[in-house]
């Protein structure tokens, strides 16, 4: 197996904060919701990781949290590592940069996705076996006349990074990121000036903080300079195209200017992941009657992603999921109720079971539930030992 020896890279250009930083401050540094912060304090020692991810969209920090109080600890990655454990460490954490540790649990460097990308396109034969893996997503669309609450609730309610800005006739007019959202959750100081896509400085975007941020209209947040390609475009060719720019996605079109798929860092991941002799963890979903294909399917894709990353804390078996139209005792409707299981091979198992009118969201509160549950028990057997 491919060790991550070779991947390797300088720190010189990783983002750096100090303990005290507040998160208001140390967000304005990330390029994207998936790229992350170092902390380290004043002796130089590293201390771990702000995942704008996690603060914004996981746990939704006030902006005037310290970087200490926020800050994750990465996986161990050594330069013995092999290169599918240290994507699976990227897709369970979110964030694609990570540190490298020597033996002595000093860090020497850092990994990035882009460069296990650009790899992967230098070799036809590996970049066609990921291209046969790829799965293209279908877009998440969004109206340009809808509110920052709006936009913001979809980004959570679909587990996406991103939403495609369309016209009344569907045409793609821009993209909407979680990055490009942060702006609204970090407070700015009595005359701060936010800079548009184009880099040109724009006006004030708060007076005297009389707006409410979540009120403002997405126009503002909205960038209008998309990298796309056509929907005909092969996706080797395609995987080739987003690991030479500095995008993390790329957005397919078809003729008529809409968009018809879209490619993202995480899509590649998931793909590279696939490679090699890596196991199937069985999900068993007893399907919902009141719900329409789309979100049974969207429901699917996080079921995979959660069990790919609890897997990393404790051998998954099994994943279970089932749903009940909730009734009380004179037979009257009362909310959805969506219960998830998961088996492991330790003999452990975990039950949680959310009741909400939204099914995605349930299910989100779902996973969030096990996993808290899953680290629990494997801190608590780490004790043991």
């Amino acid at each position: 197996m491919l060790k991550i020896q070779s991947f390797v890279e300088s720190l010189d250009t990783i983002k750096r904060t100090t303990p005290d930083e507040a998160l208001g401050s140390i967000l304005g540094m990330s390029s994207s919701s998936h790229d992350p912060i170092f902390i380290f304090d004043k002796h130089n020692t590293f201390l771990g990781l702000v995942s704008p991810y996690l603060a914004l969209y996981q746990r939704r920090l006030p902006y005037t949290a310290k970087a200490a109080t926020v800050r994750v600890m990465p996986p161990v990655i050594t330069v013995d590592t092999d290169l599918l454990t240290v994507v699976g460490h990227m897709l369970s954490t979110r964030l694609y940069t990570l540190p490298v540790f020597d033996t002595h649990k000093q860090m020497i460097g850092m990994v990035r996705a882009v460069r296990i990308f650009q790899y992967i396109i230098a070799s036809k034969e590996l970049l066609d076996e990921v291209s046969q893996q790829l799965v293209v997503k279908r877009p998440h669309l969004i109206r340009n006349d809808v509110l920052v609450k709006d936009a913001y609730q979809q980004l959570r309610q679909e587990n996406t990074s991103r939403l495609l800005v369309v016209d009344a006739d569907k045409k793609l007019i821009g993209i909407l990121t979680r990055n490009d959202l942060k702006r609204v959750f970090i407070a700015p100081s009595p005359r701060q000036r936010f800079s548009k896509s184009s880099g040109n400085v724009g006006q004030g975007m708060f007076d005297e903080e009389e707006l409410k941020r979540s009120d403002l209209s997405i126009k503002k947040f909205i960038k209008t300079n998309v990298f796309t390609g056509s929907e005909t475009t092969p996706i080797a060719e395609a995987i080739k195209k987003l690991a030479r720019s500095k995008r993390n996605s790329i957005v397919l079109i078809n003729t008529f200017l809409r968009p018809a798929g879209l490619i993202s860092y995480r899509d590649i991941l998931l793909a590279i992941s696939k490679l090699g002799n890596v196991q199937e963890i069985p999900i068993v979903m007893e399907k919902p009657q009141y719900v329409n294909q789309s979100i049974v399917s969207q429901i699917s894709h996080m079921l995979t992603d959660m069990a790919a990353k609890i897997n990393m804390i404790m051998p998954v078996k099994r994943i279970e999921i089932s749903f009940k139209e909730g009734r009380n005792e004179v037979g009257k409707p009362t909310l959805p109720q969506s219960t998830l299981k998961a088996l492991f091979y330790t003999r452990d198992s975990f039950v949680a079971t959310v009741s909400n009118r939204n099914i995605l969201i349930s299910v989100h509160e779902a996973l969030h539930k096990i996993t808290n549950m899953v680290r629990r028990a494997s801190d608590k057997n780490k004790h043991k030992h």
